[in-house]
């Protein structure tokens, strides 16, 4: 997983906290370009 995320130039970061539990943040970059149609998030879709 770590070697996938690194590909696309993103990061995981883990906060441990003992009794409570654990953290993980993955992140990547945000890239201005061009919008292909039908491509992107479906905003009709609930999370």
């Amino acid at each position: 997983c770590h070697e996938i995320v690194e590909s696309f130039g993103g990061s995981i970061d883990v906060e441990s906290e003992l009794g409570k539990g654990t953290m993980f943040t993955v992140s990547f970059p945000l890239y201005k370009g061009e919008v292909l149609p039908g491509v992107g998030v479906d905003d009709s879709a609930e999370a």
